[in-house]
């Protein structure tokens, strides 16, 4: 991520932010280009990733160690997470499709002045972001 937040501000203006930013994926149309507020970056959330899929990863057993000790919950796994079979949840999260040819990131920040202003630091497509460093 760290190649996404660089190019999207400059190094020393991410130094001296001090109110947390806002990231939100949605289409073009609906991110706002210049001052907004809470409710209006929500109702371009809704615009944004609608589609997704469970994940569910389990262990094979008790048989199989070394899956037994992935770290869940950032603490090391142990028995009395495991069923009377052995297995173990190892992951339960919703995964959501995200189309880069649709949609757009935002970044936000309150304004100094007024906490429930919200200022537009950048927009991206998503299509235009690579992983590379």
């Amino acid at each position: 991520m760290g190649s996404i937040f660089s190019s999207l501000i400059e190094p020393a203006a991410a130094m001296a932010t001090t109110e947390p930013l806002i990231f939100v994926i949605a289409t073009n149309a609906q991110l706002p280009h210049a001052s907004t507020c809470l409710e209006v970056l929500q109702e371009a959330k809704a615009t944004g990733p609608s589609t997704g899929f469970a994940l569910q990863i389990l262990s094979k057993g008790s048989k199989h160690s070394d899956l037994g000790l992935l770290p869940v919950d950032g603490l090391l796994t142990g028995e009395q997470r495991r069923s009377s079979d052995g297995t173990q949840l190892l992951c339960d999260a919703l995964v959501v499709q995200i189309e880069p040819q649709h949609h757009w990131l935002g970044v936000y920040q309150s304004e100094p002045e007024d906490s429930t202003s919200l200022r537009c630091l950048d927009r991206v497509a998503l299509s235009e972001l690579s992983n590379a460093s």
